[in-house]
């Protein structure tokens, strides 16, 4: 028989091993959710890469990463997920240009998705969270960041995404088989989830001749229906068209903003807008039909008209510019070059000293101006739009007096087209002669 004081240290000694295990879990779970949130933006920084060149088809499995804007490669050290963002101010190490905040945002989403996913199926328990089915919705959360991404900029959805989210719903049922919870109700519900929604979204498409839905939607809610069955899909949904109001919203509300106390207006316009051809009479024209159009109280307010944050004055090409207003910093720095010749014309029969010795120039002898006789003015060749008709002008002239006036002066000549005009033609032909002419 214990005593009272035996059996009150029995049960303090139960509770402080309760509360050492408890604690020791709580220690592990924290320590792998370090690990995962690591890992996670790890993936991140690869999903950045998937976001960039699955739109534009390069191949993601070829080549070194890169900066988009001077295209070059990328160091070891330029790669840490967040921290080389953060350390080298959000901009490239070699030419300086502003780097996307998408790159730390989506790092660092998949990274905190990663940890909320582990967090929820471990349910306190640090070992049982680390399963096939942790493994599946980190597949599902990394497509659906590459998707809603790839949509929102490029309005497509890769086939890749959606065969990897199916992928991902995969290992969820294979590890339901290994711990011995699948059954026949949760098969059901996800092939029931398949047809749920993408099959509305199927018909709307048919109805609207993919107007209204195209095919992407359609398979990517399948998958979504495969992973979440039939009641959680449809419950994302409707959240998805509620978020998706509200974002309408949010953006025809930032269209137009007007600073009264700057006296200002800015308004936000689409890719569609800024691609168009700027010259400084189409900017004037643009600012003064808006101009009126507006209220009276904002007439004489300054107006700016931007897209990604650039007005539409700094889309005018220097060409098109005075002297006065050239944007030097689009010119090419320094054109000195020291060094020896690329090449040396052993021919010539005299040295050049002065002149044009050792410089190196590149000439294009089409698609230039010329002088508009009748409008008197200076004259594109070809239309703005880029026709595929070659012009003829500039060659009667670059090729067989400006090219050879410079390399007489000491230039060396490059020109990306063919220069050697020969009226004489020989065919040499290896092939034994078989009778006739071969």
């Amino acid at each position: 028989m214990l005593t009272l004081n035996e059996k009150n240290y029995i049960i303090n000694t139960n509770k402080l091993k309760e509360r050492l295990f408890l604690t020791m879990m709580s220690f592990l779970t924290a320590y792998i959710s370090v690990i995962i949130f690591v890992f996670g933006t790890v993936i991140g920084s690869f999903l950045n890469v998937l976001i960039y060149r699955l739109p534009i088809g390069l191949d993601f499995k070829v080549g070194k990463s890169m900066c988009t804007t001077c295209k070059h490669d990328l160091a070891w050290y330029d790669l840490f997920p967040l921290f080389s963002w953060i350390f080298l101010g959000g901009k490239c190490r070699y030419c300086k240009a502003k780097i996307s905040s998408r790159y730390p945002i989506v790092e660092a989403l998949n990274g905190i998705l990663y940890v909320l996913i582990y967090l929820f199926i471990c349910g306190g328990n640090a070992i049982e969270g680390l399963s096939l089915t942790l493994l599946g919705y980190m597949v599902v959360a990394s497509c659906l960041i590459v998707t809603a991404w790839i949509d929102f900029e490029h309005q497509i959805i890769p086939d890749s995404m959606w065969i990897s989210i199916f992928i991902g719903g995969a290992f969820i049922v294979i590890d339901t088989v290994i711990k011995g919870t699948f059954s026949k109700e949760f098969i059901i519900g996800k092939v029931i989830g398949l047809f749920a929604v993408s099959g509305l979204f199927f018909l709307i498409g048919v109805l609207s001749k993919g107007a209204w839905m195209g095919g992407g939607d359609v398979k990517l809610m399948a998958a979504a229906g495969f992973v979440l069955g039939w009641k959680a899909v449809i419950v994302s949904l409707f959240l998805g068209a509620f978020s998706g109001v509200l974002f309408s919203i949010d953006r025809r509300k930032n269209n137009i903003v007007v600073n009264s106390k700057a006296k200002k207006v800015v308004i936000y316009v689409n890719e569609a807008f800024a691609g168009q051809a700027f010259t400084p009479d189409v900017v004037e024209k643009v600012y003064d039909d808006i101009r009126e159009i507006l209220p009276k109280k904002l007439r004489k307010y300054k107006i700016e008209v931007v897209y990604k944050g650039r007005a539409i004055e700094e889309r005018v090409p220097n060409i098109y510019r005075s002297r006065k207003q050239a944007d030097d910093s689009r010119l090419w720095g320094g054109v000195q070059y020291d060094g020896a010749s690329w090449v040396k014309d052993a021919s010539r029969p005299f040295d050049i000293s002065s002149g044009l010795e050792g410089r190196h120039l590149a000439l294009w002898q089409s698609h230039g101006r010329y002088y508009y006789a009748d409008g008197d003015f200076w004259k594109w060749q070809r239309p703005s739009l880029y026709c595929t008709t070659e012009d003829l002008l500039t060659q009667s002239f670059v090729v067989p007096f400006l090219m050879p006036m410079l390399e007489n002066a000491g230039a060396l000549v490059y020109t990306p087209r063919e220069r050697d005009w020969q009226t004489h033609c020989v065919i040499v032909d290896n092939d034994v002669c078989k009778g006739g002419t071969s």
